[in-house]
């Protein structure tokens, strides 16, 4: 019984210092909310009210962020302070990428999603505009 409080204050501590020097332990991972993020993104597709089209975008727009230039960041700083564009860095990004085939359709619906909601956003203006001059 001692040795097991002894190894759980023994962990705290030893986590305590990562953190302190700016490791995270946490289970949080941002790429978990992608899949829910674009199911989000294409249920606000189905309506054609304006703030359900800019809702739509914006989750699409959160989601390219997080499947593309986040992940390049974050891989560019974790090889030790490599050039964010450069050939390594663009080869790890590849590698990563080739190990999680998910995460290129991921991209690729997140694209569909944000031109779908742009093209509809543009038709239900065009539409608004149109009843506001005609005067129904």
């Amino acid at each position: 019984m001692i040795n097991f409080a002894a190894s759980i204050i023994s962990s705290y501590r030893a986590e305590q210092r990562l953190q302190a020097e700016g490791f995270t332990l946490s289970g949080y991972d941002p790429l978990a909310s992608v899949p829910m993020l674009l199911l989000v993104s294409a249920i606000c597709l189905l309506s054609k009210r304006f703030w359900l089209l800019v809702v739509s975008i914006a989750v699409a727009v959160r989601a390219l962020y997080l499947l593309s230039y986040r992940q390049w960041r974050d891989l560019a700083r974790s090889a030790f302070e490599l050039p964010m564009f450069s050939w390594l860095s663009a080869e790890k990004i590849l590698n990563f990428y080739r190990e999680q085939p998910q995460i290129i359709l991921q991209l690729f619906l997140a694209i569909v999603i944000l031109i779908c909601g742009f093209v509809l956003l543009r038709h239900t203006l065009r539409e608004r505009r149109e009843r506001l001059l005609t005067g129904g």
